[in-house]
């Protein structure tokens, strides 16, 4: 369920679930990349600001998850981050190989991995043909592989 709540002309928007072991699952999928480098929860709070300044997230648009998901993907295409699968139980995860960050990476300040994100959706990726999908990691997803068409993002 999503809220909002109006206090003093400033207004705070929250979802809310019940019951609903996925979005916990979800949320620990994300706690995980973001333990891999410091980078990776400012680079998803800066494009998610920005998604929001241009009314990208909201009614008919993409949550605000989505843009989460778009930025590791972004991050794993370019070797920064690795792929993680769930292990079926709450907080188990792994990494898809012995993975290890390149030393190049080592280094990159945020602004260049930040102009690299809409670099990678603007110029790069494939919309047409393609889905984000951060279960596949840098592996492009083909729009006909996907079996539910409402899961395009994933």
């Amino acid at each position: 369920m999503n809220f909002s709540v109006s206090k003093n002309n400033d207004q705070t928007a929250f979802d809310l679930s019940l019951d609903n072991k996925s979005g916990l699952d979800s949320t620990h999928l994300l706690k995980k990349y973001m333990e891999i480098d410091t980078r990776v929860q400012p680079i998803m709070l800066i494009t998610k600001c920005w998604a929001k300044s241009r009314s990208f997230i909201g009614p008919n648009m993409l949550p605000s998850y989505a843009w989460n998901l778009m930025a590791v993907f972004y991050l794993q295409n370019v070797k920064f981050l690795p792929t993680i699968f769930y292990e079926g139980k709450t907080d188990t995860f792994k990494l898809s190989t012995n993975w290890t960050q390149p030393e190049m990476f080592q280094r990159t300040p945020l602004s260049v991995l930040l102009w690299g994100f809409f670099h990678f959706y603007v110029i790069k990726f494939n919309w047409k043909d393609h889905v984000v999908s951060t279960q596949a990691g840098n592996t492009p997803v083909a729009k006909a592989q996907v079996q539910n068409k409402n899961m395009l993002l994933a």
